[in-house]
């Protein structure tokens, strides 16, 4: 469901997808605007409103407690359903070729600093597999990655 809001989102604000990881506490994007005014807070929001009305309906469907502890207080007689993380985001732009590389291999080695895999390539849910098998299909539903040509 996140990698769907994911292909959405990117395809709908004209963004390529150049490296992704998800994580499970966690999302790691790198994206390149195709037009030059852009807003990276819609982006976010196309991506973070769908997964988490699905969240919702999933949980709801399985009478799971935890749609419970995920709706809180906003101010009285406001309540808001809160699967994401309130705040803002780490944003920045990436100027050089050594920021981007070091960027990409910052994203593609989470799993395994984060101990959750030996190797980028045991995590399923990351866009290391469309940098080693340019010619295979995007794996777990993943979005389309555009491969940075460095």
């Amino acid at each position: 469901m996140l990698a769907d809001a994911l292909g959405r989102a990117v395809e709908r604000h004209e963004f390529d997808l150049l490296a992704s990881v998800f994580m499970p506490e966690h999302v790691h994007l790198m994206v390149k605007c195709r037009v030059a005014e852009y807003r990276t807070s819609g982006l976010l929001y196309a991506i973070k409103k769908p997964s988490s009305f699905r969240v919702r309906e999933l949980l709801e469907e399985a009478r799971a407690p935890l749609v419970d502890e995920l709706i809180i207080r906003e101010r009285p007689g406001k309540t808001a359903f809160r699967f994401w993380q309130e705040g803002p985001w780490y944003n920045r732009n990436l100027t050089t070729e050594d920021a981007l590389v070091n960027a990409l291999r910052y994203i593609h080695r989470n799993p395994v600093r984060r101990g959750r895999c030996t190797t980028p390539e045991q995590w399923p849910w990351s866009s290391f597999h469309p940098y080693v098998h340019p010619d295979a299909l995007p794996p777990n539903g993943h979005p389309q990655v555009r491969r940075l040509k460095i």
